[in-house]
């Protein structure tokens, strides 16, 4: 393979590694983002779930408190219901009547007042004081839900402000039912807002934290943070409500109605109680954390990406390096190849080259079906020369004979070459005899006329044999170098400075020569 072939190989075998190194660069660096993408992706979604877990744990654990304190207040309104229909109660005096029906009511905390109100809305008995209200309860909404019933339940009215303190209280109440299982008033208990708060308070949340307790069809009872503007505020079918419909608990994210920024809501239903808890956070804080891992992953990647780009410059730095080197390598092998085949003194190619060079075009000569002529040339009475003049005289007189052989040596196919000593060779592939007999005429002439530039001390001749063989199974290059290497002798042994043909059947034909005879 020619140098030329081996380095455009080489370069063929680079560009495809540089291909792949930034191939495989790109795929990894892809699959690292995706990778960490996922991570990231993967980590958002788990602060997502984590915080609706801790929304609806939140909210059910409210819940289960205020269902487990408000049983505990009906309770209380059951054992007055009890209380009022034993004999020896209402025998008893006063004093004892009011210990008996209200001693059980006093154990419940933020329980602030029982009142015991007759079929026509009077009160007739309370927890708190000897001076009953004079007020009429028969417009209360509470009263009119028991008024309609049917059975005993345990109703919690809206929010409303007492008439009797003032406060903002929500109200339990019992049916209180005759003999005959006709209305017969009510036992109400008025629980303070302060309940839900002091419950909102102990729970430790964060300042952008909302809590809600809400009735069932909307209607605020209290939040935190508190705002007695919204109390008894009905929010309508809001998505809260269609969240957590025939549900016992609800996750969603929305405006709050309140104060219109974007939360995460945990819903939860009061068992056996028609209200419903509510916690939200903002949406932002959920991902806090996440945001700062995602920005440690992202920044972390982006090292990596960089080194690995980095890493895969060096590596393509390096691959050019080492396929500079390689060709300078090549380039240095190649120029010491043909240092090797090239003569020094004449510039021509040497013995080595001329043998590789004669195998290639008798190989071709045989396979096209095509002449090759030889021409073997020795330079007339050299060692006298070199002896008058010197060597340096003598190699000097070689060098001109290469380079009148040179001279006439014109098509890209021809080849000469110093074959040794003070003789040359000349290789002319596809030539006629009187082509080849031609081209030796014009070299013996040059050589003849070469003095005359003063080129060389003192005239020069050359004997030339010549012949013109079809390269053929039977026959050798050797053979047919013999018979130019004959034809050489015969033109010294005939006089010199003449070329002589021999062809391939030895018939050696008419030598051309000098007009003055040496």
């Amino acid at each position: 393979m020619s140098i030329e072939a081996r380095s455009l190989l080489g370069d063929l075998r680079l560009a495809r590694k540089i291909t792949a190194i930034r191939l495989l660069a790109v795929v990894a660096m892809a699959g690292l983002i995706a990778f960490f993408a996922y991570v990231i992706f993967d980590a958002r979604r788990d602060a997502e779930v984590a915080a609706q877990q801790a929304a609806t744990s939140l909210t059910t654990a409210i819940a289960q408190d205020i269902s487990r304190n408000f049983e505990l207040y009906g309770l209380s309104l059951q054992g007055v219901i009890q209380g009022l229909k034993n004999p020896a109660i209402a025998e008893a005096s006063p004093e004892l009547r009011q210990l008996a029906l209200f001693d059980y009511a006093s154990k419940a905390r933020y329980l602030n007042r029982i009142v015991v109100i007759d079929a026509n809305g009077r009160a007739i008995a309370q927890s708190q004081g000897d001076v009953l209200p004079k007020e009429n309860f028969a417009d209360r909404n509470y009263f009119k839900v028991q008024q309609r019933a049917n059975d005993d339940i345990l109703y919690v009215s809206e929010p409303l402000q007492s008439r009797i303190d003032q406060d903002w209280i929500i109200v339990v109440s019992r049916r209180i039912a005759n003999a005959d299982g006709s209305f017969g008033g009510v036992v109400a208990g008025s629980v303070s807002l302060a309940y839900f708060q002091a419950l909102f308070m102990n729970l430790n949340a964060h300042k952008d934290d909302a809590f809600a307790v809400l009735s069932s069809d909307g209607v605020l009872i209290s939040r935190q943070p508190f705002s007695l503007m919204d109390i008894g505020k009905r929010l309508g079918q809001t998505t809260l409500l269609r969240a957590i419909e025939n549900k016992q608990t609800a996750i969603f994210t929305a405006a709050s109605p309140i104060d219109g920024m974007e939360r995460l809501y945990g819903a939860a239903r009061v068992p056996n109680l028609p209200l419903i808890v509510t916690y939200a956070m903002p949406e932002k804080r959920i991902y806090t954390a996440w945001r700062q891992k995602a920005l440690t992953l992202s920044a972390m990647v982006l090292g990596l990406c960089a080194a690995l780009a980095a890493l895969g410059l060096m590596l393509l730095r390096e691959f050019r390096l080492r396929r500079k080197f390689e060709i300078k390598l090549a380039a240095a092998a190649g120029h010491l190849k043909a240092l090797s085949r090239i003569d020094q003194l004449t510039k021509l190619p040497n013995r080595r080259a001329f043998d590789e060079r004669s195998a290639l075009e008798w190989r071709r000569g045989a396979r096209e079906k095509s002449s090759l002529s030889i021409l073997v040339i020795d330079v007339d009475h050299f060692k006298q020369y070199n002896d008058r003049n010197g060597h340096v005289a003598g190699d000097m007189a070689l060098a001109v004979v290469a380079h009148c052989i040179r001279k006439h040596i014109k098509r890209p196919a021809d080849f000469a070459a110093r074959y040794g000593g003070e003789e040359f060779a000349v290789l002319l592939p596809s030539t006629a005899p009187e082509g080849a007999e031609k081209v030796a005429e014009d070299i013996r002439r040059s050589v003849q006329l070469a003095h005359l530039s003063n080129q060389i001390v003192e005239p020069l001749s050359v004997s030339i044999g010549v012949t013109m063989v079809t390269p053929m199974p039977g026959i050798s290059f050797q053979d047919a170098f013999k018979l130019a290497d004959e034809a050489l002798y015969g033109a010294k042994t005939i006089g010199r400075n003449r070329v002589v043909f021999v062809p391939a059947d030895g018939a050696t034909r008419a030598a051309t020569s000098t007009n003055t005879p040496e």
